[in-house]
């Protein structure tokens, strides 16, 4: 050890300037010295050494009282006592006030400088070695917290000993508010009571894991890697990801363990959209390659049977099947080109009222009249949302029979509002209540209300019919809460708070 500065204080001057001596000559050692406690405080203020050494009786204040004021200032500046007193109750105190020895004056001058200095280089290197230790927990703690991912560490009883900035951001909990908690306080952010996490999981056995609620548990060398949709920091609904692993210590002593938090949620989503694109590519491509194609056959064949007939009747006859195989290749095209679009556009509020407004400008429902109840209702949904009505009214339309209304309505229902569609139309019989909503299903292209279910499913929302057999067919659709509101939209009662109506007969 080198370059040690030390403070002596004691009140007789021989003793100042033989001690001073004595420890220099063994070199490296800087001795200042002080003849009163005042003295020796002005110097504290003036200069920095690495240990004080103090006689106990002096005038005015002894180094008792001395050694109580250094441990306000400098809590861990070593301190060795050095006296002729010897009484016992003088060293209990001076050990239980602070001091790192007590050395007693006289005897042999070699062997009591001996013992002094070994006093003194044992303070000074344990209080180095806090300092270098203190140095390293902060360096640890600075770079936990300011680590990307939410982090933090339990010791071995379980208390929590760092919580990062991020764990504080995605939890809402400060570090001041869990650091030092134990008995899986650290759970309650995220699950709302005390539980066992990952960290504390992480020597349990794989009965253990199976046990818990966590997904695609896997170990990764001595830690655990695991998903969870059941955690809800800040009361939201998030997919996270975590990893824990167990601390040593140098002797390879277990002293606790350390977890990482991240929300995955938004690559979760993209991983299911990217399933979903999957998906509509395929549709898409069997409805391009198989359907379309063998319509085109369908068409050719007729085309070449209007040229190969002789007959005025027969010609118009194939060549009205051309128009129809035309129009439902049409058809599928633009089912194509709405199922691309579905999703890939932010979904938005959008009133009711006006969205059916905005379909029957473009329909011709000549005869039907089309009421509406909806109290300015507005709805979370896909762009798409208006080829819901579009579907529904040309449905009614074109498998109703003796139709003459069709009318929209709102309901409670369960957990939100149910908006249904019902007309007095024939119905839909039972066993193809269910059926209608599968493509391919039905007498034309039988995409029209599987493209309705699919749009309302982007937003949460279902859909099923409900009606009476032979007294007209209901479409009930299921709203949650959060995906409806009632704003300031079109009037949907008149001024005698009728439904408003639109006969289209006149229009």
């Amino acid at each position: 050890m080198t370059d040690i500065s030390l403070l002596y204080v004691d009140d007789e001057e021989i003793l100042r300037k033989v001690t001073k001596e004595y420890i220099e000559h063994l070199g490296n050692i800087r001795v200042d010295t002080a003849s009163t406690v005042n003295d020796a405080l002005q110097k504290l203020k003036e200069s920095t050494y690495d240990a004080i050494i103090s006689d106990y009786q002096m005038p005015e204040i002894d180094g008792l009282d001395f050694l109580k004021i250094v441990r306000l200032k400098h809590r861990d500046m070593p301190f060795i006592l050095f006296s002729g007193k010897s009484r016992e109750e003088v060293i209990i105190e001076a050990l239980n006030c602070g001091a790192d020895f007590y050395v007693q004056k006289g005897g042999n001058p070699r062997a009591q400088f001996a013992e002094l200095m070994n006093m003194v280089y044992q303070a000074v290197l344990r209080r180095q070695s806090e300092m270098e230790l203190a140095r390293s927990e902060r360096r640890l703690n600075d770079i936990i917290n300011f680590l990307p991912d939410a982090t933090f560490v339990i010791d071995r009883r379980g208390k929590v000993i760092a919580w990062n900035l991020a764990m504080e951001e995605m939890t809402g909990v400060s570090a001041v508010q869990m650091l030092g908690k134990g008995e899986y306080e650290y759970a309650i952010p995220f699950y709302g009571t005390r539980r066992e996490m990952l960290l504390d999981l992480v020597l349990a056995s794989e009965d253990e894991l199976a046990a818990k609620s966590y997904h695609h548990v896997h170990r990764e060398g001595s830690g655990l890697v695991a998903e969870t949709i059941d955690a809800r920091p800040r009361g939201q609904n998030l997919h996270l990801w975590a990893k824990a692993t167990p601390l040593y210590d140098n002797a390879g002593n277990l002293v606790g363990a350390i977890e990482t938090v991240r929300d995955i949620s938004d690559i979760r989503d993209a991983e299911a959209h990217l399933q979903e694109m999957t998906k509509k590519l395929s549709l898409m491509s069997s409805v391009t390659r198989h359907d379309i194609r063998n319509r085109i056959n369908g068409l050719l064949a007729y085309t070449n049977l209007a040229r190969s007939t002789e007959t005025a009747p027969d010609t118009e006859r194939y060549l009205s099947q051309v128009t129809r195989t035309a129009q439902e290749i049409l058809r599928q095209i633009e089912f194509a080109r709405d199922y691309q679009e579905l999703g890939a556009n932010k979904a938005l509020w959008q009133n009711v009222s006006g969205v059916i407004l905005r379909v029957l400008e473009q329909r011709d429902c000549m005869g039907i009249r089309i009421e509406h109840s909806l109290h300015s209702l507005e709805c979370y949904a896909d762009p798409l949302f208006e080829r819901v009505f579009d579907n529904l009214i040309d449905n009614a339309i074109r498998y109703g029979d003796s139709l003459t209304r069709i009318s929209f309505g709102i309901e409670e229902g369960g957990a939100g509002i149910v908006l249904y569609c019902e007309d007095d139309g024939v119905g839909i019989p039972e066993e193809f209540k269910e059926q209608i909503f599968e493509r391919g299903f039905g007498k034309n292209t039988g995409l029209g209300l599987f493209l309705v279910r699919e749009i309302l499913a982007i937003t949460g929302m279902t859909i099923r019919e409900n009606g009476v057999p032979g007294r007209g067919a209901r479409f009930e659709i299921a709203i949650p809460q959060g995906r409806f509101r009632f704003g300031e939209g079109t009037p949907s009662q008149d001024s005698n708070g009728e439904p408003v109506g639109y006969d289209v007969h006149s229009a």
